[in-house]
């Protein structure tokens, strides 16, 4: 297996084993997975989240997904992206992927 379908398949796997509500430290609400993954011989600790859009600013706002609900969209990956080479789209200190 490539290590982009490697990536894929240990993402997923973590999506299903891990992904819970979760209340962002910014006030956002939604869903998130972290765990490490393997590629390429070395480790990188991954990380997944859905994020209710809009909630931030709206103390009323509820995550009214389920689990379910909130995995399958995280599960349906018909291609997986490209790992490497990652290059910034500028110089800085913060890459984007």
């Amino acid at each position: 297996m490539s290590d982009n379908g490697h990536l894929t398949q240990t993402m997923a796997n973590m999506v299903k084993s891990s992904l819970a509500p979760k209340q962002f430290s910014t006030g956002s609400k939604g869903f998130f997975a972290t765990g490490k993954v393997e590629v390429g011989g070395r480790r990188y600790q991954a990380q997944v989240q859905a994020v209710l859009i809009g909630s931030k600013n709206d103390p009323k706002a509820k995550v009214r997904a389920s689990l379910d609900e909130a995995q399958a969209p995280l599960l349906t990956t018909s291609r997986p992206a490209p790992l490497w080479p990652v290059k910034p789209a500028k110089p800085g200190p913060i890459t984007s992927f």
